[in-house]
């Protein structure tokens, strides 16, 4: 039977690599070896980190092709298994959970948590609509988040553009940072190579990670990169996949960059590429929180990133743990590349123990179950 004071739903689409998708896995996990009840609710049964989901959770598939068709499945979940809390990530996915609980007559708390920069992404995304699709998007945010019973983002400065955004109390949003340090983080960092530039490395490396997008700026470091090699031996690797695959691989061709930048697409083990680099590069133009930031941490590689909204800037406490440089400036970035591995560094592992997911998952336990 299940107990009704701890019942916990997370409801995400699909667990393709992400960094909310890491994030629910992690509370996932922590909660239900807490001996709670968790339940966590797909569209189906798609994504590469599926495997890595305990199997003390309960995994529901709602069989559904796209989100917008899943609220009538999802009311049935809710009627059926009546978790206690409901707690959701993105913005679509938060106004589908708010949406669905609200016609369903629920008692469930639905609680959302905002993973992005909500102006810069709901703006990237209208570029493919109108600026009808932002207005809409804004209206259903306004109406539908003031219905949770909580609402958590990543960052104080996510938290402060959601609260401009819809309009709501910057008290009642409350910041928790994303759960990424574990010790099987870093025991995985320590694996061993077989890639050539990494096992047998005579030239410096630089790293970056994440989705191959515009939010990401890989665009800008390759163009930054082009400068680095001007004056020094270096290589580049990127991991991740992505929409802008073909138009970063187009970019470093006409640059004559082929044997010294790297597309290596997704791996299973970014955190022995990150331990193995001599320097970590984020150079996104925006983001929510820059949870790469904090593995590459733990992994002890030096960090140069830009200091862009919302997130590096707090991690790194404006440039104490890494360099922080400005957005969309290759110039810039170039010349902190080669201040950057020049430089003898001292580990920051003591910053990212900071954001364990002991310590994020406790926070979460308290907002989703609070003591009355």
């Amino acid at each position: 039977m299940i107990d009704k004071k701890k019942h916990i739903c997370l409801f995400i689409p699909l667990l393709h690599t992400g960094g909310a998708e890491k994030v629910i896995i992690s509370i996932a996990n922590w909660l239900a070896s807490r001996d709670i009840v968790v339940d966590l609710v797909l569209l189906r049964k798609e994504g590469v980190l599926l495997k890595e989901v305990s199997p003390d959770v309960n995994i529901f598939f709602l069989g559904s092709k796209r989100l917008l068709s899943s609220p009538p499945k999802l009311f049935n979940y809710l009627r059926l298994r009546k978790p206690t809390v409901l707690l959701s990530a993105t913005t679509f996915v938060n106004i589908v959970a708010v949406f669905t609980s609200w016609i369903s007559f629920s008692s469930t708390r639905i609680v959302v948590t905002e993973h992005s920069n909500i102006d810069m992404s709901v703006q990237d995304q209208s570029k493919n609509f109108s600026m009808f699709f932002e207005l809409m998007i804004k209206f259903l945010m306004r109406f539908f988040y003031k219905k949770a019973s909580n609402i958590i983002t990543v960052s104080k400065g996510s938290a402060n553009s959601l609260s401009k955004y819809i309009n709501i109390d910057i008290n009642k949003i409350c910041v928790i940072y994303n759960p990424i340090y574990t010790e099987d983080m870093m025991k995985l960092s320590f694996s061993k190579m077989n890639h050539p530039w990494f096992s047998c490395k005579k030239t410096p490396l630089v790293l970056a990670v994440g989705r191959l997008c515009r939010a990401k700026g890989f665009d800008t470091l390759i163009n930054a990169f082009h400068i680095v090699k001007k004056s020094r031996n270096a290589r580049l690797v990127i991991l991740g996949e992505g929409s802008h695959r073909e138009q970063l691989e187009t970019q470093i061709s006409n640059l004559d960059l082929n044997n010294d930048v790297s597309l290596f697409g997704q791996v299973e083990n970014p955190f022995a590429y990150m331990r193995n680099s001599d320097l970590f590069v984020l150079s996104s133009r925006w983001e929510g929180f820059g949870n790469v930031l904090v593995e590459a941490m733990a992994c002890e590689t030096p960090i140069i990133s830009t200091n862009c909204f919302y997130g590096p800037s707090e991690i790194l406490e404006d440039g104490k743990w890494g360099k922080l440089v400005e957005v969309d400036n290759p110039q810039e970035l170039a010349k902190g590349i080669i201040e950057e591995l020049d430089k003898k560094h001292q580990s920051n592992l003591s910053r990212a123990k900071e954001f364990s997911t002991d310590i994020a998952c406790e926070s979460y336990y308290s907002v989703c179950f609070p003591k009355r």
